[in-house]
Order: structure tokens, then sequence, then C-alpha cells
């Protein structure tokens, strides 16, 4: 075999492999669209393949500052027990180019009247990198008398009185069931948002509203 062929050779399987991997990637979106297409279905909720203005109407949360390349997709929406819900696949980009990274997580947001909150954001505590954000000013509201939920939980606010009057300690209490897992939760007025981090498999859609409705419970 001389080298031009096998340089043809090479190149071509480059081009296969890629397009394999294209094709991969939209199969799999395709697949993911129709299962939660089945269960906004199940669950009467309306679909939306995607929703361009979700980031503007709820972007005062801190999850829509981040990065760029933001897109909600598979949108379900809908009336709930207590509210209206929104379940979405959230997808932003932070850096550029080799040093960027994709960030993809199945969000929550549920609004109800009976929600009066404080702007605050609450999510699992890193032990080192957190201790290093406190020495350079980064907030982190304590409550010596629950070191417990303390360890836990980063938790911050602007009104730091209002967000320590709405966490009672019966509220603490109950939100130690998530202590260890990558749930990030944030609240403001009348709108909760919450997170892991991650997609979920849409047949856990009925486990996710049941979630919503017991934070709103615990929360409203």
């Amino acid at each position: 075999m001389d080298e031009r062929t096998l340089v043809i050779l090479v190149v071509a399987g480059l081009i296969s492999l890629t397009a394999f991997f294209v094709w991969l990637a939209w199969f799999q979106a395709k697949r993911r669209r129709q299962a939660w297409m089945a269960a906004a279905l199940e669950l009467d909720l309306r679909f939306q393949r995607e929703d361009p203005s979700l980031v503007a109407r709820f972007g005062t949360f801190k999850l829509f500052t981040l990065g760029h390349s933001k897109r909600a997709r598979n949108v379900l929406t809908g009336a709930v027990r207590g509210g209206q819900l929104c379940l979405a696949d959230y997808k932003y980009v932070t850096g550029h180019g080799k040093n960027q990274t994709v960030h993809n997580q199945t969000l929550c947001i549920l609004q109800a009247p009976r929600l009066k909150l404080p702007h605050f954001f609450l999510r699992r505590q890193r032990a080192m990198l957190d201790f290093l954000g406190k020495l350079f000013g980064g907030q982190d509201i304590n409550f010596e008398e629950d070191p417990q939920f303390s360890r836990a939980f980063v938790l911050q606010g602007a009104d730091e009185a209002a967000v320590r009057a709405k966490l009672q300690p019966s509220l603490r209490l109950s939100l130690m069931r998530y202590a260890g897992t990558g749930l990030q939760l944030e609240g403001q007025g009348d709108t909760l948002l919450f997170h892991e981090g991650r997609n979920h498999d849409p047949d856990k859609a009925r486990e996710l509203i049941e979630r919503a409705h017991e934070l709103l419970n615990l929360l409203g």
C-alpha cells in the first residue's frame, strides 16, 4: 500500500468516525426528545422542543448568569398542585475552545403565589474550595446554633437577615435530607428553582414533580 492510499484511508476513516458520532448524538437527542414528549402526555403537561425565552424570563437566577451558549430544550410546562411547573433540559458552556466545559442539567422551576421568598441560593459545601472562597470574601451564611447544616451547605443571599428568618430550624432539619447530594436550590419571590447538576431520565419526571412539591411545602 503506497503512502497516498494510506492517507486517503486514514482521512476516510476519520470522516466516517466523525459522521458516526454526529449521527449518534442526533439519535440520542431524538430518543430523549421522544421520551420527554411521552412524559408530557402522561403528566398532562405541554411540550416544547425549545424555549428561547426561558433564560430571559428567569434571568435574575444565578444559574442563568453563568456561561454562554445557553439553551433550554425539552421543555414541559403546566399547572400542578399549588402552582405552575416548568421542567427543562438546560445547557450552557463555560470557557472557550479547548478549555470549554459543557454543563447539562434538568431544571425544575415552580411558581406558586404562596411562596414569598427572599432571594437565596443553596448548594452542597465543597470543603477545600469553599474554604478558599471564604478567604477571598465569598459569602456563606452560617448558623452557629446549627453547625451540621452549616457544614453541609453553602447558603447565600443579598438580604442575610431575611434568609436567616426564612430558614427556621424545622426547615433546616428538613433540608438536611439533601446533604451530600448535588442539589442546588434557589428561591426568589414566588419562584423556586432546583437541579442536581445533571440530566435526569424523562421517566423520572414524576419524581421530580414530587420533589418540587416537597420543597414547596417546606418553603411555602
